[in-house]
């Protein structure tokens, strides 16, 4: 955030519309709005309706996660443990 106005002159739009594509993987509530706060107050355009889209994805990801995160980790770690003890036998 803080090299912004650097980057923003740096590279052409295009480019930045490819890099703020990594916000939708800032999953967690808190994320989520101080992203909105940011692109908000500098009143940053993507063009067309790239923006919020990115901000439709982070949303869908931030509720996925809150939902089903807990139980995607037990799954995961349930699922090591099987493929742990199928490596030791």
């Amino acid at each position: 955030k803080k090299e912004w106005d650097t980057m923003d002159r740096l590279y052409p739009k295009n480019g930045l519309r490819r890099m703020c594509e990594g916000i939708t993987g800032l999953v967690s509530p808190q994320l989520e709005r101080d992203v909105r706060i940011f692109f908000q107050e500098r009143k940053i355009d993507l063009g067309g309706k790239t923006l919020e889209q990115y901000f439709e994805q982070l949303h869908i990801g931030v509720m996925l996660r809150e939902r089903d995160g807990k139980t995607l980790v037990q799954y995961l770690d349930h699922s090591a443990d099987i493929q742990a003890e199928r490596n030791r036998a």
